[in-house]
């Protein structure tokens, strides 16, 4: 490959394992109601550290939906709503 009427020889194929930028991040909400992000910090984490985060403590019934950037979790009664908010304040904002 030249650049700059130089030779590069790639190390990595950067196309087919892009590196995790130290800015990743997700919004996470809870039926629409921004509650944090979610940094992504490693290359091992994922947005789907929040569900497992959610199932560990106990909530299993909910929905995951990931557009872009949000996190959408999905929670159908209101009080468990507020519960699963209050888990994900604490979990936010220790990670």
């Amino acid at each position: 490959m030249v650049v700059d009427d130089r030779w590069f020889v790639p190390i990595a194929n950067w196309v087919d394992q892009p590196l995790k930028m130290a800015h990743d991040s997700y919004a996470v909400k809870v039926n629409g109601e921004l509650v944090g992000d979610k940094v992504l910090v490693t290359q091992s984490d994922s947005v789907d550290d929040v569900s497992h985060f959610l199932q560990s403590r106990g909530f299993h019934d909910f929905g995951v939906h990931v557009i872009g950037g949000e996190c959408d979790i999905r929670v159908t009664d209101e009080d468990v709503a507020e519960d699963v908010k209050r888990h994900l304040e604490v979990y936010l904002n220790t990670r």
